[in-house]
């Protein structure tokens, strides 16, 4: 299971579009958009099946800066649920 949190800016950029991704595949979309002069928050958990070899990350969508703000208030975080 894996999650994730984005912290938007505000002006001149409050909105922020970020995914989390497995081996290059969308899992999940997550969106947040400050406004009146305050931060917004989106989040997301998914579920997800992974072989020893699969990556799973956050990818940030737009505005596509490379830049996801937040400090600690933007967080990804995964764990196992069940090993077979």
């Amino acid at each position: 299971m894996f999650s994730a949190s984005i912290m938007s800016y505000i002006a001149p950029k409050p909105e922020i579009q970020a995914e989390i991704v497995k081996n290059g595949d969308v899992l999940g979309a997550i969106f947040a958009h400050g406004d009146s002069g305050r931060h917004d928050q989106g989040a997301l958990t998914v579920s997800v099946q992974l072989n020893a070899t699969d990556e799973v990350w956050v990818r940030e969508r737009y505005p596509n800066d490379g830049e996801i703000f937040g400090a600690r208030f933007s967080t990804f975080t995964g764990f196992l649920i069940y090993s077979y």
